[in-house]
């Protein structure tokens, strides 16, 4: 009688076991998309904090000449700003100002120029040299130099340059 019962419980634990795969397989199946692009926005946000965070350290030096290698992320030139997008989606709404350059400050906010919309995203400010936010349905950073030369989509190397009170950005 006691075997009887020990083989109920196999037999219980087994049939638990499969519904537990199942419904973790299920799961996995139906939302891996958004657990890849979690994953991709976080890692996106971190490498977005190391390049504040460095370009944040150097921001008092009157000269520095420092390379980020980033892959994955499309980094060309928004006129003289430097912007580095990911492929992670996001929603913000447009704001419809009048067209008054490619970035307006006002009230401690900056904003965007999207000459495909053509409308201004608002954009978080971190520190005095970079933007964080959504640009163009992507996440985005703006790093505001004054000159930027190059285009690059994957594989990027992005040189920053500091001399004196002037940012340059190459991007190869």
């Amino acid at each position: 009688m006691k075997s009887i019962h020990i083989y109920i419980e196999y037999i219980l634990i087994i049939l638990l076991s499969v519904f537990t795969f199942y419904f973790v397989f299920t799961w996995w199946n139906n939302n891996k998309i958004y657990a890849i692009n979690f994953y991709n926005q976080n890692k996106f946000q971190y490498e977005s904090k190391y390049i504040e965070n460095v370009l944040n350290n150097l921001e008092d030096d009157l000269y520095f000449n420092i390379n980020f290698n980033l892959n994955g992320y499309d980094i060309y030139c928004l006129n003289n700003l430097t912007l580095i997008k990911s492929n992670n989606f996001c929603k913000t709404t447009l704001n419809n100002i009048t067209y008054q350059g490619e970035l307006i400050y006002s009230y401690g906010n900056y904003y965007v120029y999207d000459p495909k919309m053509n409308g201004y995203y608002l954009l978080e400010n971190n520190n005095n040299i970079t933007l964080y936010g959504c640009f163009e349905d992507y996440l985005s950073l703006i790093i505001l130099t004054n000159n930027c030369t190059g285009v690059c989509y994957g594989n990027c190397n992005l040189n920053i340059v500091k001399n004196q009170t002037s940012i340059y950005s190459i991007i190869q």
